[in-house]
């Protein structure tokens, strides 16, 4: 009965094929963009799964009094006293970052690389493939790989015994591991036991220099946890901070205290999701793209969806006295429910099949495109492709159960009879139903395509507005560190400056505290203004030349020198006094007058220390959806921690001279590690390009869910043409021109078109209002976007009914009316 009932369905295509071929097409995109969407999804939700009971793991961060979101490193004396916290089975530090490993024979490769201790696997159980996973990180000096980077630096996966160096050190290489299947924060080549972390240090509780993991018994909850680390810090941290025994201090007493520094922890699915903390090597979770992409692949899905159910009860009369026929002849209801819905499976089989193709290769062939957005196959993992089989079962049942009730559900007498009236089948009224379909079919469309005009907008404007400096040839780097002697304290600094300004390919450098666009050092600090009230402000430090070749813009009063400058000139840093002082002059942003109340800022103080003899205007150093930060600036020499910024028209030659000069000066013990260089010009840039990834699959996404869209309208203007054959011909002979054919065929459907458009309205105002909430810098939602959206609406539907309503109007009545 299968079979016979699978050959019908074959017959059913081959009698009508150009609406089977349209759902197999729709239904096929559609597919396409909920499957992307849905990997997509399923990638951004699996991060860290490698790794078994990850609900367990937590990261144990650092408190300070006035950061008020803490940092994602701490004190590695924690992996040293873990014997004390009776609620963990480990924990971990570690460092990661970028370590190039050399062989014996002399040959390099650089490896995204954790230096750790013993511990690490057991916090993050990487599956070793080769190697005893309880023994190979055991002893110091020893390391896993993962089998990629094995071949490319031996050549083989043979590598136990061989050794690496790094910085000085020698890494016996014990074992091999899997790279995870899943997305996770620690995607290493190398993982290495450096002896350094195992060093106890009373100094270190004061310290926060490595990021700390820990694996926490399933039997223990996390308030447990929690009063442990609380003790912790009241035993080790307390005394190192105040130099005395907390006795009968409470956490929260100790809390109050200025001076206070604890430990707070995080779960992998805070970091991923809600965490704020600094230095978090998680990247975090945008809820905004996400739920955005959800809305569209649920919306191409809809529209596919509706646009089968449309196209199938569009043919319905042709079938009619197929159905009829079989009613006669025996055939039961069911029999021809499940007929339709074979025929239904088939045509979603085939799509969900050519759906998953098209997606492999977007996936392996773009890598402009697919590559980044989803970076695993559709064959990835088995229970993916399991809950895709179950999916395509529902969607069968979702998008035939109409069809198949609405075709048989009369009695043969009425189906076989010539026409239908307009009553008939009226508790599944397929026309009132299409109308409907259409209509949502379209709220989707014109929602999308307000959303694309609108991200287009609001990228546009982030792309050119004014950043309140010039990062026109400016190149930046950190490296000053290495700068020092550890032994006794001694640094080159003031030497590596003196060289660099002797040379002419650096026109301008200094020195600063933090950069635009990076998050490392934005740190707001409790002020109190004059009333005593409390605010969060970033101290910013940096030299004259620092401000100077940044261009900064005085809005307002004077420069520590006492002259006057205009609104809006460029500031004139020369004359800033370099003098120390208890209340020391600062330059404030105009977000920072605005925050701490300062309507005349000039010679106001701002916790008695901070005297305003200037106001900035407001510069953009962070991502692109926040606020701008208010800024104190305080005037500072460089220090071992400062970044180094210089502007160079030939920026090659520029680095490479810093480079010698800073090899030149560099403490022996610091002579393998390399300066890492940014252009500032590509850290927005780079924050650009994420805005830009997103609209690209916004865009790409939408257009094909318009497509599906048009090709159900266009499918519609088929049946419509078929349907109203004799009826145009009858208006021919009665005088009716080819423009009113036109007008007639077109207008019901513009009629559609307008209701969508009229629902879509309100729905698109909603979420693009919300949407653009996201920024605190956004543009604003104008009548013109959705008169535009509605243009370009009315310029698709009539340019897919356009060829079937000509048609409509060139028919010959001859050829309509010689069979009547």
């Amino acid at each position: 009965m299968i079979i016979q009932l699978i050959k019908y369905a074959f017959r059913s295509f081959r009698k009508t094929p150009l609406i089977h071929l349209l759902n197999l097409t729709g239904l096929t995109i559609g597919l396409s963009v909920f499957f992307l969407v849905s990997l997509y999804v399923y990638q951004e939700k699996s991060y860290e799964s490698d790794f078994s009971n990850k609900e367990d793991v937590f990261q144990i961060n650092s408190e300070i009094q006035g950061m008020m979101d803490g940092m994602a490193v701490s004190t590695p004396n924690l992996a040293l006293v873990q014997d004390e916290i009776p609620e963990v089975e480990a924990i971990t530090a570690f460092t990661k970052g970028k370590a190039d490993l050399a062989t014996d024979d002399n040959k390099s490769l650089m490896a995204d690389a954790i230096r750790t201790d013993a511990h690490f696997l057991k916090v993050f159980d990487f599956k070793v493939i080769v190697g005893d996973a309880s023994s190979v990180l055991s002893k110091p000096s020893t390391a896993v790989i993962t089998n990629e980077f094995a071949i490319q630096l031996f050549g083989s996966t043979d590598v136990l015994g061989e050794v690496v160096t790094y910085a000085g050190d020698t890494y016996l290489i014990n074992g091999i591991i899997e790279k995870p299947r899943y997305k996770t924060q620690l995607d290493v080549d190398a993982i290495m036991h450096n002896a350094k972390v195992d060093v106890y240090e009373t100094k270190a509780w004061g310290g926060a220099s490595k990021h700390i993991y820990a694996r926490i018994n399933q039997a223990t909850d996390r308030d447990s946890f929690e009063q442990s680390m609380d003790e912790i810090v009241l035993k080790y941290i307390y005394p190192h901070t105040k130099g005395d025994e907390a006795g009968n201090l409470s956490i929260e007493g100790w809390k109050k205290d200025p001076a206070y520094r604890g430990l707070m922890i995080e779960s992998l699915d805070e970091l991923r999701t809600e965490s704020k903390a600094m230095l978090n090597l998680m990247p975090k979770l945008d809820q905004s793209r996400l739920t955005t992409m959800i809305i569209v692949g649920i919306a191409a899905l809809l529209i596919s969806v509706i646009n089968f159910i449309n196209l199938s009860t569009a043919k319905a009369t042709v079938r009619f006295k197929e159905v009829g026929v079989k009613r006669i002849l025996g055939a039961n209801r069911g029999l021809l429910i499940s007929q339709f819905l074979i025929e239904a499976f088939i045509v979603v089989l085939l799509s969900a099949i050519l759906a998953l193709g098209v997606v492999e290769l977007v996936i392996k062939l773009s890598a402009d495109f697919g590559g980044s957005f989803v970076e695993f196959s559709v064959l990835h993992f088995s229970e993916w492709l399991m809950g895709a089989a179950f999916f395509i079962v529902g969607l069968t049942l979702l998008s035939a159960i109409y069809p198949a009730l609405y075709l048989s559900s009369n009695k043969s007498f009425i189906l076989m009879r010539k026409g239908l009236p307009k009553n008939e089948l009226s508790i599944f009224n397929a026309t009132g139903f299409r109308k409907v379909a259409t209509v949502v079919q379209f709220v989707g469309s014109i929602s999308l395509i307000a959303a694309v005009i609108v991200m287009f907008l609001q990228i546009d404007f982030l792309r050119n507005r004014d950043l309140g400096y010039d990062d026109n040839g400016i190149l930046t780097t950190n490296g000053l560190f290495y700068l020092s002697n550890p032994r006794d304290g001694s640094s080159t600094i003031s030497a590596f400056q003196n060289e660099l300004s002797k040379s002419p390919l650096i026109e301008e450098f200094g020195f600063s505290s933090r950069l635009p666009m990076d998050d490392v050092k934005q740190v707001p600090m409790p002020l109190k203004d004059a009333n005593g009230n409390e605010h969060h402000a970033v101290i910013m430090r940096a030299n004259i030349e620092y401000l100077k070749l940044m261009k900064f813009r005085l809005s307002k009063g004077t420069m520590f020198s006492g002259a006057e400058i205009g609104t809006s000139t460029v500031l004139n840093l020369d004359s800033i006094a370099k003098k120390q002082s208890l209340i020391r002059p600062v330059l404030i942003n105009e977000m920072a007058a605005r925050v701490f109340g300062l309507e005349e800022p000039i010679g106001e103080l701002i916790s008695g220390k901070y005297k305003v003899v200037g106001v900035i205007e407001d510069f953009f150093f962070n991502d692109l959806r926040r606020a701008v930060d208010p800024i104190i600036i305080v005037e500072s020499q460089p220090n071992l921690y400062s970044y180094l910024t210089i502007r160079s028209k030939d920026q090659n030659s520029a680095k490479a001279f810093v480079e010698s000069v800073w090899e030149k000066l560099t403490w022996v013990g610091y002579s393998d590690e390399r300066l890492e260089w940014e252009a500032l010009e590509s850290n927005y840039a780079e924050l650009m390009s994420e805005e830009n990834q997103g609209f690209s699959y916004m865009l790409f996404f939408s257009v094909l869910a318009v497509i599906v869209s048009c090709l159900g309208l266009f499918g519609l203007a088929v049946f419509t043409v078929d349907l109203r054959f004799h009826e145009f011909g009858i208006r021919k002979v009665l005088g009716a021109s080819v423009i009113d054919i036109v007008q007639l065929f077109s207008k019901d459907f513009a009629k559609l078109i307008a209701i969508a458009f009229v629902v879509a309205l309100p729905v698109s105002i909603y979420t693009l209002q919300n949407w653009l909430d996201d920024f605190a810098n956004r543009i604003s939602l104008s009548a013109e976007v959705f008169l535009f959206t509605g243009l370009i609406t009315l310029f698709i539907v009539f340019s897919t009914i356009l060829f079937q309503s000509l048609k409509a109007g060139r028919l010959n009545p001859v050829d309509t009316l010689r069979n009547e």
